[in-house]
């Protein structure tokens, strides 16, 4: 029970504290992460040993190499230290709390409550709540578009401009897409109450996604909630009901159609354009970066140069990794992707819902890092805890239950 309180009260905190500053450069993050590891260590739980841990330390080194070729060791191991560490430790945590405590769901619904959360915060800052501000500066993660010019954007309220929540302006759009698919977790379960619940809590993720206008975590968000409703709810229904529920979602489609102007909801927000020129400026730096430092390519320098990051999953697997880095990153996302492929088309039951629904929000994940710069590659944590219980297999408890036995 100590662990399973620990890592919950610790996840958020780390969540939460990232950039709350402490003393001098140390986060609170950093503080959690520390007492995070000596926990783990008391349990008497080796560190996972299997091709995907094994391939990211291998990624890790070789940014640590390159650091040191451009003569970024300190800049490495302050970015080691914010990043790369706490993932580790809670990559470490969590197959601690799926093997040894086998409570898979305990972090789903710690995902969940914090997405719900950051959802709501989201939705006060929008119509300029004092409150939704106020949080978002006390955990330092005002964003420019809420914190520059709060008077006048006061007068003419948010629309067009990012919302931080809790997380910040980009983690927002992956929070609130991925917790707009965890919500309908409850869809599969049997009583009317965490049917109900859980589509209450689909309602205010998916407002507070709407209002963060990250277009990719939209998207992101719809298409995982699409295929997660399918696959627990709509794959079980038999022909006659999947008839049935098809005609009267057109038919509701149809009849509101006429009378919904969504250019009314969508006007002067960021949904209404793109800005593609950016983009191409993004990736053709990048093509410029890699072409003159494919063997030696590394974050720390490239952002030096440009002062700006790549935002495309391709790009950062080379620029972050190196020609050899980049390699086993996309192998491992390769991997990963292909073993959550698998686990959507096993027969869904009591005992592996959760992990069907950490498949889909790996997959909305995994949308949102396609266009922006936060992934499994820069050492996003986010992205960890919802593939690793995806990634567990017999070999993983084999591998703790031989231990065990050695250690007596």
């Amino acid at each position: 029970m100590f662990f399973k309180i620990s890592y919950v009260v610790l996840l958020l905190a780390t969540l939460l504290l990232g950039q709350v500053y402490i003393v001098g450069p140390i986060t609170g993050r950093y503080v959690v992460v520390v007492l995070m590891f000596f926990i783990c260590m008391a349990q008497k739980f080796s560190f996972p040993r299997n091709k995907y841990t094994s391939l990211y330390l291998v990624y890790i080194f070789i940014i640590f190499l390159t650091s040191i070729y451009h003569g970024y060791l300190e800049e490495f191991f302050k970015f080691f230290a914010g990043y790369f560490l706490p993932t580790l430790v809670f990559v470490w945590a969590t197959y601690i709390l799926v093997i040894k405590y086998k409570s898979p769901q305990l972090l789903l619904y710690t995902l969940l409550g914090f997405c719900l959360a950051n959802a709501i915060v989201t939705i006060l800052q929008y119509y300029m709540n004092p409150i939704g501000i106020g949080i978002a500066y006390a955990l330092n993660v005002v964003s420019t578009d809420v914190g520059e010019n709060i008077l006048m954007k006061m007068e003419k309220g948010m629309t067009g401009f990012v919302m931080s929540g809790i997380v910040g302006a980009v983690p927002n759009g992956y929070f609130s897409a991925v917790g707009t698919v965890l919500a309908l977790y409850g869809l599969y379960k049997r009583k009317y109450i965490f049917s109900l619940l859980s589509l209450v809590s689909w309602v205010v993720l998916l407002s507070g996604l709407f209002y963060v206008q990250e277009r990719a975590g939209m998207i992101a968000g719809l298409f995982g909630s699409v295929l997660l409703f399918y696959l627990l709810f709509f794959y079980r229904l038999s022909t006659a009901q999947k008839i049935i529920t098809l005609f009267v979602f057109l038919s509701v489609a149809i009849i509101y159609s006429g009378s919904i102007d969504l250019s009314n909801y969508i006007e002067g927000t960021r949904y209404e354009s793109f800005d593609l020129d950016t983009r191409i400026n993004l990736y053709e730096a990048s093509r410029n970066y890699l072409s003159d430092n494919i063997l030696v390519a590394n974050m720390l320098d490239f952002y030096e140069k440009y002062k700006k990051y790549p935002h495309n999953l391709i790009y950062n697997a080379f620029i972050y990794g190196s020609f050899w880095g980049g390699i086993i990153m996309l192998y491992v996302i390769i991997l990963m992707l292909k073993r959550t492929v698998s686990v959507l088309r096993m027969k869904t039951n009591d005992t592996n819902c959760h992990i069907v629904v950490y498949a889909c929000a790996f997959l909305a994940y995994t949308l949102c890092s396609l266009t922006h710069n936060a992934s499994i590659l820069s050492g996003d944590s986010l992205g960890w805890l919802l593939v690793v219980p995806i990634l567990i297999d017999e070999k993983d408890k084999r591998a703790y239950l031989y231990s065990s036995i050695r250690k007596r």
